[in-house]
């Protein structure tokens, strides 16, 4: 049929210009083995650009990403051959596909939200939208039954998405084989864990053992009750301390240490542990800081101390400052970043932590010499105040 023709030439089209958004198929024709509907969708990974199907299997939806060139033989193999109707939505329009026993019917309507074109300088699409059919969004209540967010719920998907980002950078320095051994310390409501697990299972397709820990009971069974109920096998929580993690571990390596918003130093005890267990990378968003504030000396710092709130500010950063040191000092390359915005949370600092693999013996590390010796420089300046800082450095020497 013509119509069916110029549908593919619309698909292949779009994806040779980059104005591919998304594709629908649906209504199998009947005697066909097939899932009722299959959702495409165009998502930009580190390393290239691939199209996700997705399709539902009871309450877990099944992902696979398919490069572009192998997406549109699949496309052309299933429409109208298998799937009666399809609905592909560019960057400017909408084009839908209807076929009957004798007859097709093609309709091209302009779409109401244009989307920008792909491109070299096209913003990066969410790494986990809304339309994934991910269940855990439903039973986190962050979207309704039909895909949408929940209007309370807009920043923390933002946040989601923008801390899948940073997994999405750091995914590289991970063993490439095996399963992934992660632990999320103060895992809190659990919004992020899930969604970790999602990303490295669903899109990237691997194995993995992620254990969330926190002290709050009510939030570790709620969050072990939805595991358990999307039959996420790799998922498991705990209530405790970071330190009752390693019996649960066994002796399995430890490849991703986060700790997001653990308050004052319990930030410093999940990179002192992330650190004894050589971890390969470290994701850690410090919350509230005490202690530097408390030590900070008038006499030196004058000005700095005398207004309460800049006094904070200033011990804060100072914090993070010597812990992202006391880590490079350990053999870690090391970042500071901006996790999100401020108007999300004012906690928006993120440090980044990648193990070293020069293949030099660690006692010839001159970058960890480096920081070390800047560490305590840094230190004297403020006065030389105790810091649980101190022993995430202590490690290394």
């Amino acid at each position: 049929m013509a119509e069916s023709e110029d549908f593919l030439d619309a698909v292949r089209t779009a994806l040779r210009e980059g104005s591919f958004v998304s594709l629908v198929l649906s209504k199998p024709r009947g005697g066909s083995d097939v899932p009722n509907r299959l959702d495409v969708r165009f998502i930009q990974l580190k390393q290239e650009a691939v199209l996700q199907w997705t399709h539902q299997r009871g309450k877990q939806a099944i992902h696979e990403n398919v490069d572009l060139n192998e997406s549109a033989t699949r496309i052309v193999e299933l429409v109208p051959a298998v799937y009666r109707d399809a609905l592909l939505v560019t960057s400017s329009e909408n084009i839908q596909l209807r076929t009957g026993k004798r007859k097709a019917w093609l309709t091209r309507t302009a779409s109401s939200k244009p989307v920008e074109p792909q491109s070299h300088d096209r913003q990066k699409q969410y790494l986990l939208s809304p339309e994934s059919s991910a269940p855990f969004l439903v039973e986190l209540g962050l979207t309704s039954a039909d895909g949408q967010i929940k209007a309370k719920k807009q920043k923390k998907f933002r946040q989601i998405n923008r801390y899948l980002d940073f997994v999405n950078d750091i995914y590289d320095s991970l063993p490439a084989e095996g399963c992934l051994n992660i632990v999320d310390f103060g895992c809190g409501l659990s919004y992020l864990t899930f969604a970790l697990y999602h990303f490295l299972t669903e899109i990237h397709g691997r194995q993995v053992s992620v254990h969330g820990i926190d002290r709050n009971v009510d939030v570790i069974t709620r969050a072990q009750s939805i595991a358990d109920g999307l039959g996420l096998n790799g998922l498991s929580f705990s209530t405790g301390e970071i330190a009752d993690v390693r019996s649960l571990l066994g002796d399995e390596p430890v490849h991703l240490v986060v700790s997001l918003h653990a308050c004052d130093t319990a930030t410093d005890d999940t990179l002192c542990w992330a650190v004894q267990q050589r971890a390969s990378v470290i994701l850690a968003v410090p919350c509230c800081q005490h202690e530097l504030a408390s030590q900070l000396e008038a006499n030196r710092l004058q000005l700095l101390t005398e207004y309460g709130i800049v006094r904070e500010k200033f011990a804060s950063l100072a914090t993070d400052t010597l812990r992202a040191a006391a880590l490079e000092a350990n053999g870690y390359s090391t970042q500071i970043v901006e996790f999100i915005d401020l108007e999300h949370t004012a906690k928006n600092l993120l440090i980044r932590a990648v193990r070293r693999t020069t293949g030099l013996p660690e006692s010839v590390d001159s970058r960890a010499d480096e920081y070390r010796q800047r560490y305590e420089e840094f230190k004297q300046q403020l006065g030389n105040p105790t810091l649980r800082t101190d022993s995430i450095l202590a490690l290394g020497e």
